[in-house]
């Protein structure tokens, strides 16, 4: 009877342990997404939702004239984006920092032209190995 109990915290416990390594991701694969350069190829805005849909391609290189991001294992990041006044050119790269917010979100803040502090609020909605797909909360 005591080894029943026994065995049930443990499963318990190490079932606790399971679900909240993934609470950031509700992806099969996180090796895919980190310390990969991701550019972005396509944007689709709906403001019914409150964001947009961005497409992002793997490049080994950033192309100085298109936003894209870096997310590293060690929660910073780096980011091409505008750093003119306001989201205009010219394009550098700045760093930032990412967390998970616990519900299959990440939130990646950085600087974003004359946004200091900008947060970004991302969720996956496909990664492959060349290719990713995010809805941006606005």
């Amino acid at each position: 009877m005591k080894l029943n109990h026994v065995l049930l915290i443990l499963l318990l416990v190490s079932s606790c342990t399971k679900s909240k390594e993934n609470n950031c991701f509700s992806i099969n694969d996180e090796s895919l997404l980190f310390d990969k350069n991701w550019q972005i190829d396509t944007a689709f805005y709906d403001q019914s939702n409150d964001g947009y849909t961005a497409i992002y391609n793997a490049v080994i290189e950033f192309d100085n004239m298109k936003i894209g991001f870096k997310l590293n294992q060690n929660n910073t990041s780096e980011v091409l984006n505008a750093i003119g006044f306001c989201g205009t050119p010219p394009y550098s790269i700045s760093n930032g920092s990412w967390v998970c917010d616990g519900k299959n979100k990440i939130l990646h803040t950085y600087v974003s032209g004359c946004i200091s502090d900008y947060e970004d609020k991302m969720e996956i909605i496909s990664l492959s190995e060349n290719q990713l797909e995010i809805f941006h909360a606005y």
